[in-house]
C-alpha cells in the first residue's frame, strides 16, 4: 500500500541530501597528496670513480602523466646526510634523467676513509595546488624505474649496476585542495 506520507517523507529525504551534503562537506576540502620516494641500497665509491642516479618514466603517453613527472634525485650517504641534491625536473614519459656525483661532491664529513657508502633516492614532487579539476590524486601517477651505476673516471666502464630500488614509507604529506562540485 502506497500512503501518502510516505510519499512525503521519500521527497524530504530526497530534498535534504544536497542540503546536507552543503551543511556536512563544507568546501573546499583537503586532501592529502602523497608523494612516492624510491631508494637504492648502499653502494660504495672511491676518489677514481662517478656515482650516477638514473630515473626512467616508463609512463605511456596517453596515461594520466601526459605532462611528465615531476622529480628530484638526490645522493644520500651511509649515515643518511644528503649529499648532493638535484634540481626538481619534469621526465616526460618513455624519457629519462640523471644526476652524478663525483668524490669532490662528498662533504668531509662524510668522506672521513677513502671509500664512502652512499645510495640514491627518487622522490616525486607532487604539485601543491589550490585548485584540482576532477578527483583527488592520492598519488603519484608516474611509473618510474630508477637504477644506480658507479663507473670508472678513466675508462667509463660501470663497475657497480644496482636497479633493485625500494618504497620509503615515510609522513611527507603535500595537501591539495579540492573544491565539491555545487548542487544542482
Amino acid at each position: 500500500m502506497h500512503s501518502p506520507w510516505k510519499s512525503f517523507l521519500a521527497v524530504l529525504l530526497l530534498s535534504a541530501v544536497p542540503l546536507a551534503a552543503q551543511t556536512l562537506l563544507p568546501s573546499p576540502v583537503p586532501i592529502p597528496a602523497l608523494s612516492q620516494t624510491l631508494t637504492t641500497g648502499i653502494v660504495g665509491f672511491t676518489g677514481s670513480q662517478t656515482a650516477q642516479l638514473n630515473v626512467l618514466n616508463m609512463s605511456a603517453a596517453s596515461t594520466a602523466a601526459l605532462a611528465g613527472c615531476e622529480v628530484q634525485l638526490a645522493f644520500y650517504d651511509s649515515q643518511n646526510r644528503l649529499l648532493k641534491q638535484g634540481a626538481t625536473t619534469t621526465i616526460a614519459p618513455g624519457s629519462a634523467a640523471s644526476l652524478s656525483l663525483g668524490r669532490s661532491d662528498v662533504p668531509a664529513a662524510s668522506a672521513t676513509t677513502p671509500r664512502v657508502s652512499i645510495r640514491g633516492q627518487v622522490k616525486t614532487v607532487v604539485p601543491s595546488t589550490s585548485t584540482v579539476a576532477g578527483p583527488a590524486i592520492l598519488f603519484s601517477s608516474c611509473s618510474l624505474f630508477a637504477s644506480l651505476e658507479v663507473y670508472d673516471n678513466v675508462t667509463g666502464v660501470t663497475q657497480v649496476f644496482t636497479s633493485d630500488t625500494r618504497m620509503v614509507i615515510s609522513g611527507d604529506v603535500v595537501p591539495l585542495t579540492v573544491f565539491q562540485p555545487s548542487p544542482r
